[in-house]
């Protein structure tokens, strides 16, 4: 990776190449961990990303898209729900929405 262009996004763009090495398994609730252990280094250093689109706006994103009335539960518990307690075909959603969200604020 290009020191200058690293964000959560491009890092969840190599975590998507092998989910299992990086998160130790195939796994929404282990990537949710991996997400929040990220976050909060980047709390704890100081470090302000901003991200297009934010990456807050994810969790209303995944509630819009699988019909749950609110986001208070995080995106991970909706897509665990959604995939009836399945981790990795939530994982595997994580990854398809995460495109989407992603592709909707280029547009």
């Amino acid at each position: 990776m290009d020191s200058g262009n690293e964000d959560l996004c491009t890092y969840i763009e190599l975590i998507k190449t092998r989910p299992g090495m990086y998160v130790g398994g195939l796994s929404v609730t282990l990537i949710w961990y991996h997400i929040a252990g990220y976050e909060a280094a980047c709390r704890w250093k100081c470090v302000e990303e901003e991200l297009d689109p934010p990456w807050y706006d994810f969790h209303e994103y995944v509630r819009g898209k699988t019909g749950f009335e609110e986001s208070t539960s995080g995106w991970s518990n909706m897509l665990l729900e959604f995939n009836r307690g399945d981790e990795a075909k939530a994982l595997e959603m994580f990854f398809a929405m995460f495109d989407a969200f992603r592709e909707c604020a280029k547009a």
